[in-house]
């Protein structure tokens, strides 16, 4: 499927989502789309499908029985981490402890559409049953979801190692009933205990791996890696979408502004034929190859299984450090901002290529819709761009060229997954400045007065003379010039 193709199917499938559409857990399948729709409608409710609950509880049971035996289990009967050499066998107070010792983030807090979009992934992943949880453990999360009981969780303090420990274990607490957790219900902050009362709603004593099943591997970071990756094929479609059209045919594609097309649905050539040189065109090639192949590893994740231990019932086995290390992910968005930074560059580009009198072959100076002399038209647009421009190309550093160390060096290679996934949603809230003030130009279908030239004439300005060069035709699309004027106030 092509980029614009899954990118379109993936706006649709969440716009078409009906409002009481009962989405079911069963750890396949689960959508981009469909995420983004529980985070942002609380009126979508979500279920774990029967068979699902089935399988948690013959895993359950296998745990237990491992248990009984004397297994040695990480994180059920040992300590964690760096900490794993210690024993215990008081396996709840080893998950009480867990959710403790971790509850140390800071700064800001995650907004909660995307603490909701973390509990619906690994509620998801939970049901697939290989996490040694209890049905009535995810039930819990899911009717926390159903009666939009959403924890607060600080953004920083996660190394994104086995998992977003750190802001997760505040999901933990809140699940747990604890005095000191906070939630939000309906938009308003109150106690974890009293948002439970009132939705008539048990708290949980985590048993043996269940809060640690609860936090660990990426919860934090996918959702939030997808939902940038949403907004940034929305906006691609938006403002670039139309771009690699034109790449291939040189026509602006059927019933855009501007576009001339008669009743048969033809687009109209441009003055120059592609607009985007060959090198334009395998840029945009990558930019999608990229794209697809990020969405690809977030969509796999959503749907697996990722704990350590994995408890696997179905072959009798307890694999330890199994999927631990998550820097799929963190490859994943460092690609999505690499993608999104070049679709700015071609972006800004266009943009001075329209604005500087030096490159627009006969366009009004910074696209002046009055008298050139006192009317600066966007040369202060021109200028914001460079600014958002370079704040895209400060966003596209890499995360993974700073992983560092942590917790006694037992995690010495980390993915930092989720540091990497706030800064791609950064960089996608700078990306529409630079996408609007284009559309501006282009998203407009009124003739100005510019466009009364003869009809097979450019109109020029008085200095046009002085831009031409020789050996060179007019490069810029005629809708160009049009709205360019009409932004001022022509027509």
């Amino acid at each position: 499927m092509s980029h614009a193709a899954a990118a379109i199917s993936s706006l649709e499938e969440y716009k078409y989502k009906q409002a009481d559409d009962c989405v079911v857990l069963n750890g396949r399948g689960l959508t981009i789309a469909t995420i983004y729709a529980v985070a942002n409608r609380r009126s979508t409710k979500v279920a774990i499908e029967p068979t699902s609950v089935d399988k948690m509880q013959e895993n359950v049971d296998y745990l237990s029985g491992k248990i009984r035996d004397g297994m040695v289990i990480y994180g059920v009967n040992t300590g964690y981490g760096g900490s794993a050499d210690v024993r215990s066998d008081d396996t709840v107070e080893l998950q009480n402890s867990l959710v403790r010792h971790l509850n140390a983030g800071f700064g800001p807090t995650f907004p909660p559409e995307l603490v909701r979009a973390v509990m619906l992934v690994r509620a998801n992943s939970l049901s697939l049953g290989f996490s040694g949880i209890r049905p009535t453990t995810v039930q819990l999360l899911v009717s926390m979801l159903n009666a939009d009981i959403i924890p607060v969780v600080p953004k920083r303090g996660s190394v994104s190692a086995s998992g977003d420990l750190m802001p997760t274990s505040y999901i933990a607490a809140c699940m747990m009933g604890r005095p000191d957790a906070q939630v939000t219900v309906d938009g308003a902050e109150t106690t974890a205990p009293a948002a439970l009362e009132q939705a008539r709603l048990r708290p949980v004593e985590f048993q043996a791996k269940e809060a640690l099943a609860g936090k660990m591997r990426r919860r934090s970071r996918r959702p939030l890696a997808r939902g940038s990756l949403r907004r940034q094929r929305r906006h691609l479609v938006d403002a670039g979408g139309v771009d690699q059209h034109e790449v291939a045919t040189g026509r602006l594609p059927s019933g855009r502004p501007g576009d001339d097309a008669g009743p048969e649905g033809r687009g109209e050539p441009t003055e120059a034929g592609p607009l985007l040189p060959a090198l334009g065109a395998a840029v945009a090639r990558a930019n999608r190859r990229d794209r697809q192949e990020s969405t690809r590893r977030i969509e796999t994740e959503v749907n697996s299984a990722n704990d350590n231990p994995l408890i696997d019932h179905v072959n009798d086995a307890v694999i330890h450090c199994a999927n631990f290390q998550g820097v799929s992910n963190t490859v994943a968005m460092d690609q999505a901002r690499q993608a999104l930074q070049l679709c700015g560059k071609l972006i800004f580009s266009q943009m001075e290529e329209i604005v500087n009198v030096n490159l627009s072959h006969g366009l009004p100076p910074n696209l002046a819709g009055g008298d050139y002399n006192v009317d600066f038209g966007f040369k202060g647009a021109d200028t914001a761009m460079a600014s958002y421009m370079a704040e895209l190309d400060v966003l596209t550093n890499p995360v993974t060229n700073h992983v560092i160390a942590a917790e006694m060096h037992n995690q010495s290679v980390n993915s930092l997954g989720l540091l990497s996934a706030r800064k791609s949603q950064g960089r996608r809230r700078g990306a529409p400045h630079d996408a609007r003030q284009h559309l501006v130009l282009r998203g407009s279908g009124r003739r100005p007065a510019l466009a009364a030239a003869p009809r097979g004439r450019r109109a020029r300005s008085p200095a046009a003379s002085l831009r031409r060069r020789p050996g060179r035709g007019p490069q810029t699309r005629r809708s160009l010039v049009q709205v360019g004027a009409a932004a001022h106030g022509g027509g």
